[in-house]
């Protein structure tokens, strides 16, 4: 399911981003990386060799396939553990077609890699909890780091572990090994920490406060990756499932006798609130929740889900809701292979063959270079450095006679969003020294053509 259609969406502005970035020479590449991109790190450090072997959308993508493959065995331990091999098994199931799960396993960000490391880096926590073995607390540590390194938001991880600590005596937490795994892990992260606020937030500037609509946001990107009807029902019917296995795992710690097991039913709980509640917190200071950081939280999402349908009564409407739950996540999987953000391929591919690659482009927002450049490189085209224009405000009637004397053809690339559209027309008004062409629109952006000699010499 993570190989179907792998390389048929155009490369968006993050992924793009992500190959520009690990394509840096050594010596940019590591400044880069200290200065401001230690989030995602370690996966641009892995992309920075898997791009020697791979060339392409599909085989780029394919370092997130791999690593999302290898989080199903993983969560199939994780439900054993938590709850019984019913539950790890049908856990498994779920992230195997889980809509969330199989986007980010086919895009080329660390996101699959933080959802293994974490998954990991909690499976070593609860043996720790049990065994304390020092091979579970090097295990720990390193899957913790690594995970940090995918992504920072994986550290909420981290404090759900530690408060799901609670649950269990003083006297049976194995605190001086855990002790030393923290003092460890904190030597690891201690880089990025800095980087994080040297940086002053701005990777992050864009996230608006927290609202409501967010909250729903987070439960349909969880349980079907989004989408207005299907997606939404099948939420709806996943947080029935959830408050309900939430319940029943409550109740049953409060009787049970053993710590162990109270520990371990109510670690997805944990898994699951407390990184949504820190970053609400952590909101008031700097807005970071935003639905996609918290992917972290798919792994409890499903495994509650999964506890949920195996506590319902009744083997018959245990198979009536767990067959729902599977066919609606398969009809968002299937629909997500459809699902572009940007057009980027078909959009350069066009632009080629309207006219030659020397042309100069207009590009109103900073973030439509990343793309354009790397689909260009990809058609044997390369741009020049004098080629790309980034015009944020309306260019003056000089500059534009300059560009007609030069270049005969030209073409402006926007977003089509609405709140900017007053001042894209404003640019397109000021290009009088332009006949317009032709335009056309692409999945998330639009691209004008504008000639001097006139339309026909198309």
């Amino acid at each position: 399911m993570r190989l179907i259609a792998l390389g048929r969406k155009s490369f968006w502005l993050d992924e793009a981003s992500s190959v520009a970035f690990s394509q840096f020479a050594w010596p940019k590449f590591l400044h880069v990386m200290r200065t401001g991109e230690a989030n995602m790190g370690f996966y641009y450090l892995c992309l920075h060799g898997w791009l020697h072997l791979a060339d392409g959308d599909t085989q780029i993508r394919l370092l997130s396939v791999l690593p999302g493959v290898l989080s199903i065995p993983v969560m199939l331990v994780l439900g054993t553990k938590l709850f019984s091999q019913r539950v790890g098994i049908f856990s498994a199931l779920l992230l195997t077609v889980n809509a969330c799960a199989v986007v980010y396993s086919q895009e080329a960000r660390g996101y699959s890699m933080v959802l293994l490391f974490s998954a990991l880096s909690c499976l070593y926590f609860l043996r720790i909890s049990e065994s304390g073995r020092w091979l579970d607390c090097a295990a720990y540590v390193l899957f913790t780091v690594l995970a940090f390194y995918c992504h920072f938001f994986s550290a909420l991880v981290v404090a759900a572990e530690w408060c799901a600590l609670l649950v269990l005596p003083a006297r049976a937490v194995p605190w001086r090994r855990l002790i030393l795994c923290a003092i460890a892990i904190l030597s690891g992260m201690a880089p990025g920490i800095y980087v994080i606020f040297a940086s002053h937030g701005s990777p992050v500037g864009w996230v608006a406060k927290p609202n409501l609509l967010e909250f729903y946001h987070l439960g349909v990107f969880l349980a079907a990756e989004g989408g207005k009807r299907i997606g939404a029902a099948l939420f709806g019917l996943c947080l029935v499932l959830l408050v309900y296995a939430s319940i029943q795992t409550i109740q049953k710690a409060k009787t049970t006798g053993d710590p162990q097991t109270a520990f371990r039913n109510l670690f997805p709980l944990f898994w699951l609130i407390v990184p949504i509640a820190l970053s609400l917190l952590l909101s008031v200071w700097k807005p970071v929740f935003f639905h996609r950081f918290l992917i972290i939280c798919l792994f409890p999402f499903l495994l509650l889900v999964s506890a949920g349908i195996n506590s319902l009564s009744g083997a018959k409407l245990r198979r009536i809701v767990s067959v729902t739950v599977v066919v609606l996540s398969l009809i968002t999987t299937i629909l997500s292979y459809t699902r572009v953000r940007e057009d980027w391929r078909t959009a350069v591919r066009w632009m080629l063959d309207k006219h030659g690659g020397d042309d100069l482009i207009l590009r109103e927002n900073p973030d439509a270079g990343t793309q354009l450049a790397y689909y260009r490189g990809q058609f044997g085209a390369p741009l020049n450095d004098s080629q790309v224009l980034l015009v944020a405000d309306p260019p003056t009637p000089q500059e534009v006679q300059l560009w007609a004397a030069t270049h005969p053809h030209l073409w402006l690339i926007v977003y089509p969003y609405p709140q900017h559209a007053a001042r894209q027309e404003q640019i397109r008004a000021a290009l009088q020294s332009y006949v317009q062409c032709e335009s056309r629109s692409f999945t998330g952006i639009s691209v004008t053509y504008y000639s001097t000699q006139g339309c026909a010499s198309q």
